[in-house]
């Protein structure tokens, strides 16, 4: 799994992007209508057209992703929970490390005075810092603490979900002589598995079951290690050999575990939305 110190590198990583990119741009926020009220027993959030552009780790937002994030923020509030100045300014310092790299001898001064030049004050870079701190351990504490995924979770859905292994034979029709007699010959061939000696087998191919077409389903039920045709035109014959099920290797299990995770994830993600928004009342503007 990614670890903490790796995710922090990722998302310090994706801020001195965004924070590159936006010194070089010359756009100015002038205009900042507000969008909607959030009417909350802890009191009452404004989401401005600001709130909209792109976040400091570069992600973009919507209007639903901003009032999710300030829900986030009034339900912390409920709980007590509070970013202190230092943690801000180590984010802060963070950023400026890897700023320099690209931009040696800039200062975290400069940073400021070039967002303060689109129209994004000091204070207002620390609010949206001290916000995604806190989205950050409310999603950690309620969400991604209760996602698991065990080993017998990612068992059955390799199970369900098997790699089916094959090779496949082309016969070609010969014009010399009868197709019928070739035929039998073939099959007579694949009843006594003389066919596995024939030097044109491909090689092995794995089949995942979400590719195979309706008509091909049959195969992840077929025994290991039975032989049968697959496809019959005038040209000739494919026939299939299906070796078996892949075994779960730790490669695919990785891959499995990362996809229930993502996928879990997201539905708690959205499920915690949707309580917050129960404790809520939003007039979009």
């Amino acid at each position: 799994m990614i670890t903490v110190v790796y995710k922090r590198f990722l998302r310090v990583l994706a801020l001195v992007s965004i924070i590159t990119l936006s010194l070089q741009a010359g756009d100015r926020y002038t205009v900042n209508k507000t969008r909607a009220i959030i009417y909350h027993p802890e009191g009452t959030a404004w989401v401005l057209q600001s709130d909209l552009r792109p976040a400091l780790d570069g992600s973009l937002r919507n209007l639903e992703r901003a009032v999710f994030e300030k829900l986030i923020v009034f339900e912390a509030q409920k709980y007590k929970v509070v970013v202190s100045e230092a943690e801000i300014d180590k984010r802060l310092a963070d950023i400026h490390k890897q700023l320099e790299v690209r931009r040696p001898g800039i200062t975290m001064q400069d940073i400021f005075k070039e967002f303060e030049k689109m129209g994004i004050p000091q204070e207002e870079i620390r609010e949206e810092l001290r916000t995604t701190h806190i989205v950050e351990m409310m999603i950690e504490q309620r969400v991604k603490s209760k996602v698991l995924v065990s080993n017998k979770d990612v068992e059955h859905y390799a199970d369900e979900h098997p790699v089916l292994q094959v090779k496949q034979l082309f016969i070609p029709y010969s014009t010399n002589s009868l197709k019928a007699l070739q035929k039998t010959k073939i099959e007579d061939s694949i009843e006594s598995q003389e066919i596995l000696k024939a030097p044109n087998w491909s090689d092995t191919l794995e089949l995942n079951l979400e590719d195979l077409a309706q008509d091909k389903l049959y195969i992840k039920d077929l025994t290991a290690g039975s032989i049968q045709v697959l496809t019959d035109t005038p040209e000739g014959v494919t026939v299939l050999h299906f070796i078996g099920k892949k075994p779960l290797d730790k490669e695919r299990e990785k891959t499995i575990m990362y996809q229930l995770h993502g996928e879990r994830l997201d539905k708690a993600l959205a499920d915690y939305n949707k309580e917050l928004l129960k404790t809520a009342r939003i007039k979009e503007l």
